[in-house]
């Protein structure tokens, strides 16, 4: 998809975003604001940083939980409010948690599956039954090809796989997703550089082979900057031909790349 059809779908459009301030969310912000769209994205943590980011781009912000179900209620409430005009919804918050067994305590475990599968639930639950999309309106949830299951990162692929079971629950059997035509996307992206993950592809990049291979590894696509990995979600969250998983790269398999590229 070209710029200027990227625009077109865009621009004059509501496009809403969670964890915006930050990360891929932040880029997500940035490029669709600069091709037309009205934009609203939600913070947690860093008012500071949310109001720059929205004096500079026009976007609307707003301050939510992921998790919190009073925090959910409120939010889609907000959008319930304006009526139906919600064109395209990123559900792109979410937790991180790396290290072995060890490290990993019941509740720092309990506070990734709170917040990157049962808040995302309670979020594309509250959003779909609140009616706030527009008819046919495009649902984008932000997963992570970590689903297939990583190194070091048992609770959050435990988390990731389990949004793959609830998008293709309601993109193939949910009545009010098809009765209001909405597309359900789960988009998958391999490495994304930013601050939360700069640690881990740090480690990667370590316990890869030999130099030749790291190079291999960035040139095709496996590890991507924050404004490249936007463009291509802009791209498949205004799709509607696009349902179900797709991954950034195609067809990327985590298992592959573990074992062609880095030792154990």
């Amino acid at each position: 998809m070209d710029d200027e059809d990227l625009r077109q779908r865009l621009e004059g459009k509501k496009l809403v975003v969670t964890g915006g301030s930050n990360g891929i969310g932040k880029a997500i912000v940035e490029r669709a604001s600069q091709l037309g769209a009205n934009v609203l994205f939600t913070y947690n943590a860093g008012e500071g940083r949310a109001k720059e980011l929205a004096e500079r781009t026009g976007a609307e912000h707003r301050r939510f939980v992921l998790g919190s179900p009073d925090s959910t209620k409120d939010f889609i409430d907000s959008l319930r409010a304006t009526g139906h005009v919600v064109n395209y919804f990123i559900a792109n918050a979410g937790r991180e948690l790396s290290g072995d067994l060890s490290k990993h305590s019941f509740s720092e475990m309990q506070a990734i599956f709170d917040a990157n599968l049962l808040g995302n639930l309670y979020l594309l639950q509250n959003l779909i039954i609140s009616d706030s999309m527009v008819n046919g309106g495009q649902v984008a949830v932000i997963g992570s090809i970590a689903a297939d299951g990583n190194h070091d990162q048992l609770a959050y692929s435990a988390s990731k796989s389990g949004l793959r079971g609830a998008v293709e629950s309601l993109f193939r059997y949910d009545g009010l997703v098809k009765k209001q035509v909405l597309g359900v996307k789960l988009i998958e992206p391999a490495f994304v550089r930013t601050p939360m993950t700069e640690r881990i592809l740090k480690v990667l990049e370590r316990r890869a082979l030999r130099p030749e291979l790291v190079a291999e590894f960035n040139e095709k696509g496996y590890i991507m900057d924050a404004p490249y990995a936007a463009q291509r979600i802009l791209e498949l969250t205004v799709d509607p031909t696009v349902v179900g998983r797709v991954t950034i790269p195609a067809n990327i398999n985590l298992h592959e790349i573990r074992e062609r590229y880095f030792k154990s």
